[in-house]
């Protein structure tokens, strides 16, 4: 049988939110105490936070930007890195070499930082001037869809949108439901 396609916005699905408590610790207290007083009055899920050293930070709530009015420095995001990596940064080279590291949760957290090499190879960061957290979301409406057209097909499935529409969201629920059977 041929595979069905779907061309559906999933951003306009609602999404399982992550607790906003499970940030804490995560972000600067700061940053964490505005992004609570935001999500008091709009309700959603937060799929992004960016941090930057010499910029306005930002969250990504329900495929909108809200800045921030919270500061952050390399000093503070220098801090953070450490903190998100145990205190133990070269433990997390390979995966700093690829520019994110992966938190419990599944939460990503994009670097973008001054890149220290010796003899070629990359041994670590210098000064850290922007943290990306992709924070994972989980669909429920659209999940029982894929995975039945999923089962129909015998060579693969293609999931095409627009940049920032869920299609890895997606896939993690389909994913997380093939895992179940």
């Amino acid at each position: 049988k041929e595979c069905q396609v779907f061309k559906e916005e999933i951003r306009i699905l609602k999404r399982h939110k992550m607790d906003i408590k499970k940030l804490k610790g995560i972000i600067p207290n700061e940053v964490y105490s505005e992004i609570e007083r935001i999500m008091k009055i709009r309700r959603g899920a937060i799929s992004e936070i960016r941090l930057r050293a010499l910029g306005c930070s930002s969250v990504l709530i329900d495929g909108e930007y809200i800045i921030l009015s919270s500061k952050t420095d390399t000093e503070i995001l220098n801090s953070l890195l450490k903190k998100l990596c145990d205190g133990a940064i070269y433990a997390f080279r390979e995966s700093i070499s690829c520019g994110y590291i992966t938190l419990h949760g599944g939460i990503r957290v994009g670097i973008c930082a001054d890149a220290r090499y010796e003899g070629g190879a990359f041994v670590g960061v210098g000064d850290v001037f922007s943290l990306t957290y992709r924070i994972p979301t989980y669909m429920s409406e659209c999940t029982e869809e894929l995975y039945s057209a999923f089962k129909q097909c015998s060579s693969g499935m293609l999931i095409y949108s627009s940049p920032g529409c869920g299609k890895t969201t997606a896939l993690r629920s389909l994913v997380r439901k093939i895992a179940e059977c």
